[in-house]
């Protein structure tokens, strides 16, 4: 029943009356189900002298928190699996106390004892989209400094418009991915997307150059940068070791491919 006393232990829960006069031993065993709807998280106190949890369930993408992690947990396809054991020895609270109801009120002492979890929702299309669109500066630059190059090695200046107009083209692609995503998922959007942007930018960069080759290597080089995209916004533990080597690899080849050229001539 919820809880009704004067001076409750708890601002708010549930109790159980128990008769502690028929209790013969030095402790006694219970057990109870809970049905819980619309919960995101669920945390425990340690309170006990020894407090042993174990929890499981179907959902794939848990968050442990609190002050205690799990001494045992899997995760897998079908769900997780927990266990806590924990002694008193670092507990914030006494075995026992009087009177004073107010200690199990304490903000610092309750987040001292508690742990538990929170079923963290994995990554959706908004959220690719969202982790996508971080990268925008990365994109833009990379593709200005391949056109740059471009420019310099084959000695055929581009106007600033024709660059503000790319520039344009790679801003536009975020609101295609966007749009496309809400009807037909992600990963199908960022192809469309993707091989939308870098055909316009081709055919464009063909036109400007007036050479095909070029054009397609500059189409290469915009799939390389998408490809890689793609693949760090698919990856969540991994996206930082991966994105940083991949960087370090993008700027040891821009090194290597601009060192014979002659900047004081340009």
């Amino acid at each position: 029943e919820p809880t009704f006393m004067a001076h409750p232990v708890f601002n708010n829960g549930l109790q159980a009356n128990i008769n502690l006069g028929t209790v013969k031993e030095a402790g006694f065993a219970f057990d109870f189900t809970l049905d819980l709807k619309g919960s995101q998280e669920l945390h425990f106190m340690h309170l006990g002298k020894t407090t042993d949890v174990s929890v499981k369930g179907n959902w794939r993408t848990p968050s442990f928190d609190g002050r205690y992690l799990p001494d045992e947990r899997r995760m897998d396809t079908a769900g997780f699996k927990a266990h806590w054991r924990m002694l008193y020895y670092n507990r914030p609270y006494p075995q026992q106390w009087v009177v004073d109801n107010n200690l199990l009120t304490d903000e610092s002492k309750l987040a001292n004892a508690s742990f538990g979890l929170k079923l963290r929702l994995p990554v959706d299309q908004y959220q690719k989209v969202t982790r996508t669109s971080k990268y925008a500066i990365l994109i833009v630059l990379l593709t200005f400094v391949s056109l740059f190059l471009t420019e310099v090695i084959r000695k055929q200046r581009i106007h600033p418009f024709n660059y503000a107009l790319i520039g344009a083209a790679l801003v536009i692609y975020y609101t295609l991915l966007l749009s496309f995503s809400e009807q037909m998922g992600y990963n199908l959007a960022y192809i469309i997307a993707s091989a939308a942007t870098i055909g316009l930018v081709s055919v464009f960069i063909a036109s400007l150059l007036k050479n095909k080759a070029a054009a397609g290597l500059f189409a290469v080089i915009l799939s390389v940068i998408y490809l890689f995209i793609f693949v760090i916004i698919q990856l969540e533990d991994l996206a930082l070791m991966i994105g940083s080597i991949a960087l370090f690899i993008i700027v040891a080849l821009l090194m290597y491919f601009s060192r014979k050229i002659n900047w004081d001539k340009h």
